[in-house]
């Protein structure tokens, strides 16, 4: 998994290297997010499940939890809220 996440950021970065600051702040539509706001949004993500799973595995208790709807998350049409945690952080505003 870990491995893979690696990769995903490297090809990631590749992929916008070299874009202008103006296309990468461009919103493709009103309620669309920026080329910036998702790789925010996604750094914003991996901080906060790494966070989680150091403290889970210092805690070192088993848990059972239930289902949860993932595979919503490919669904770009189903819209969720989410904490303000992950919305766009100060520091990447310009």
């Amino acid at each position: 998994m870990v491995k893979n996440n690696e990769k995903a950021r490297i090809d990631l970065l590749k992929e916008v290297e070299g874009i202008t600051k103006e296309m990468l702040h461009k919103k493709p539509g009103e309620d669309q997010w920026s080329i910036n706001q998702i790789i925010e949004h996604l750094y914003l993500m991996e901080i906060s499940i790494v966070r989680s799973m150091e403290k889970e595995l210092v805690n070192a208790r088993k848990t059972t939890v239930d289902d949860k709807p993932i595979h919503l998350t490919v669904n770009r049409k189903y819209k969720v809220l989410h904490p303000r945690l992950y919305s766009r952080a100060k520091h990447f505003n310009h």
